[in-house]
């Protein structure tokens, strides 16, 4: 939610294992203990990405100042967090939730960093991809399994269908996956 916060998860991904004050120097100053020390940090933490979480109010308020600060390499966008600081959790369709997510896209834009947005469907996914996201965190391991496992579950309910047996009705889960 603020440029500190930032800072400290950015000296903590691209600068570690400095920590504490010497990394605040890193962030706020580019001073390394020595040169030594920046070269072998550089070299150590070169496939780091950064990727910073915007998920608040405050956060999306403070995002052009979040995206000022050096070794940013992309922004992240949790629909169940934001929502919820919005105060209208999981309304993923209410125009306060675009809204929100158009200014970040848009302010991002700007400064040429990707956002990333964590959808759980194809259609939101494809719909923010082409309103601006390039990145996206599609679905979770559960959601996957629980497809899967319906999937699977569905074509043995067929066969057993074929075979003019009685087939239970399975019902969906109401659970959020």
């Amino acid at each position: 939610e603020t440029v500190e916060e930032a800072k400290e998860v950015v000296g903590a991904a691209k600068w570690r294992p400095l920590k504490g004050a010497l990394a605040r120097r890193v962030m706020d100053a580019g001073e390394f203990p020595s040169e030594a020390t920046r070269t072998y940090l550089e070299k150590r933490n070169r496939n780091v990405v950064c990727v910073i979480g915007i998920e608040s109010v405050p956060a999306v308020e403070n995002l052009s100042n979040i995206l000022a600060v050096d070794g940013i390499d992309g922004i992240f966008v949790g629909p169940n967090d934001l929502t919820i600081s919005l105060g209208i959790p999981d309304q993923t369709d209410h125009h306060l939730y675009e809204e929100a997510l158009r200014t970040i896209l848009s302010e991002c834009g700007r400064h040429g960093t990707p956002v990333m947005i964590h959808h759980q469907t194809v259609a939101l996914t494809q719909r923010w991809l082409r309103e601006g996201a390039r990145f996206v965190l599609y679905s979770s391991d559960a959601r996957t399994l629980h497809n899967g496992y319906r999937e699977e579950f569905s074509a043995v309910k067929a066969a057993g269908g074929e075979l003019g047996e009685a087939v239970a009705e399975a019902s969906e889960s109401r659970e959020v996956i």
